[in-house]
Parts: structure tokens; sequence; C-alpha cells
């Protein structure tokens, strides 16, 4: 891309730039600069974007700078095991969701609340398993979802509806043996 095209704010935006927006709008709410509603609905706007001038007016008026294009590239977060035997494990609040993620619990619990996650990648795979326990995976209402999972005697939840075009993609592999993987939208609280 040549030096003028990167500047044309015209230029169609990629995926790594939706999350750089998206990341700079979750820092604005937790900062108090945005309430939640709002933080919301310029989150749906970000996912939708086509331009860097749409982002660019969605983060106009917050005190950092406007994104710029970038290389293209998407720089995830490193892989993560979350472990639980006869024990838990909980990842909720701010973190970063890396771009393969897995998730094992044997006699035990675990939750993985995504709502308020910074996302490192535009697509996500979780593996999870769980064998006599129980995980509950967190999902925004922007967010999509493919789940390819299966209970045995016992449930892996597959939610049916989908998120806002362009948001991040998560896909769901796994099972549960006599036990449960919940998987849920749930709004962000304001």
């Amino acid at each position: 891309m040549s030096t003028s095209a990167s500047r044309d704010k015209r230029v169609r935006a990629a995926d790594t730039d939706r999350i750089q927006v998206a990341q700079l709008l979750s820092d604005a709410v937790a900062q108090g600069r945005l309430p939640m509603a709002e933080y919301e609905d310029r989150l749906t706007k970000v996912y939708a974007a086509e331009t860097y001038d749409e982002l660019s007016n969605l983060s106009a008026d917050l005190p950092y700078t406007a994104p710029r294009p970038l290389d293209g590239k998407a720089h995830p977060a490193p892989s993560t095991l979350l472990l639980a035997i006869m024990s838990g494990f909980e990842r909720r609040g701010r973190w970063n969701i890396p771009k393969r993620l897995t998730a094992f619990t044997l006699f035990g619990g675990g939750v993985m609340d995504l709502r308020y996650a910074d996302f490192t990648s535009p697509d996500v795979e979780i593996h999870t398993y769980s064998i006599c326990g129980g995980q509950t995976i967190l999902l925004p209402p922007e967010v999509n979802v493919d789940v390819h999972g299966v209970g045995v005697m016992g449930a892996f939840d597959h939610p049916g509806e989908q998120g806002t075009p362009g948001a991040p993609h998560v896909t769901v592999r796994g099972f549960s043996l006599w036990g449960s993987v919940g998987i849920k939208r749930k709004k962000r609280k304001r």
C-alpha cells in the first residue's frame, strides 16, 4: 500500500483495525469516558464500519489518536491453557483473548467471560473439555459464534443466534463427559 493510500480515510478497514478501535472504546468505558449504552452502540458501529473514515468518526472525541492503517497482520496474545482439576478457574473483566484458548475441567469448574475482554485476533478458537465438571462461556451480543461440541451423558450448549457482521468470530470445539459446557450470550452490565 502506498503512503498516500494509507492516509486516505476512504480506504477499506481491516478486521485488525476494527479490533484496535474496539480496544480504544473499551479503554474509554473503563476510564468512565463513555457510558455503557453509548459504548455498546459505538461497538456495533465499529464492527459494521467499512472504511478508516468511519472508524475515525467513532473515536474522534476520545483523547487518543485516531486509528491509522495497520500492516494488516494481527498480533494475537499467546495461546493459553485454563486448567481446573478438583478446583476452578475464572477469566473475567479486562483480559486479552488469544487466538487459541484451551480450557479443561476435571471434577471442577470454570468461567470464561468474554464480554469485557479485548480480542487480539478477529478469529478465536476455544477448545473446551469438561469431565465431571462444568464450564461457562459468556459472550457479548455482537460476537459471532460457531459451536462444534458434543455432550456425552452431559450437555454442550449450541446458541442459535449470530452476532454482528464484521465482529470477532469465536469457534468453540470440544466435549463434555458427565459434565457441561454452557455457552451464553449476555449483555454487559450498565
